[in-house]
């Protein structure tokens, strides 16, 4: 049974879904960094500098989302708030598409996360979604995104999932500082070398 759709025009809905996908994608990138750095495998960002390890991250990202967008047509964060992209005949974006996709938006709508550069992209691309019912990067690759209805269960859910992440980030924060301040004494702790 199909749910109804409402409105495609939800700019908030779509942004909340982002960042469920960017805070699930870097809460998941950083465990295994971590769990990396425990066996001794060195971080492939260190000395890359912040420019360059954000290039990085947004173009694993990209990858990531499109290959959630080839298979279900859906990421992490579109799924719990009820939204679907497809192709103008319905079907799921291929990769490519997708990863293309996710570079527009990236550039586009978040302007490379470039602080000043990004407030002037969102509010740019909230007021073209308004006015034109599309973004840049939809118009461009003709894809259709769908809302269904989000109901108050989901809508308390997602709040939820939003807050958890936004504490386990802080809380995982602390936990890098004070391990990055204390390695010596952890492993000598751990393996008994006093």
């Amino acid at each position: 049974m199909n749910e109804p759709e409402t409105s495609q025009i939800r700019p908030w809905i779509r942004f909340w879904a982002r960042s469920i996908d960017v805070a699930l994608f870097s809460f998941t990138l950083g465990i295994v960094l971590g769990l990396l750095a425990i066996v001794g495998v060195p971080d492939p960002f260190r000395g890359l500098g912040g420019i360059l390890s954000g290039v990085i991250w947004m173009l694993i990202f990209a990858g990531v989302e499109a290959l959630f967008l080839e298979r279900w047509g859906v990421t992490p964060g579109k799924k719990f708030l009820n939204i679907h992209v497809r192709t103008a005949s319905g079907e799921n974006l291929a990769y490519r598409d997708g990863f293309e996709r996710s570079i527009r938006v990236l550039v586009q709508g978040l302007g490379l996360a470039i602080p000043i550069v990004t407030f002037f992209t969102l509010i740019y691309s909230y007021f073209r979604l308004k006015k034109h019912k599309v973004t840049l990067w939809d118009a461009h690759g003709g894809f259709t995104v769908q809302h269904g209805s989000i109901g108050k269960a989901m809508t308390v859910v997602t709040s939820t999932i939003i807050v958890f992440f936004i504490i386990a980030m802080i809380v995982a924060a602390m936990v890098a500082g004070f391990i990055n301040e204390n390695f010596g004494n952890i492993l000598a702790a751990i393996f008994g070398m006093r």
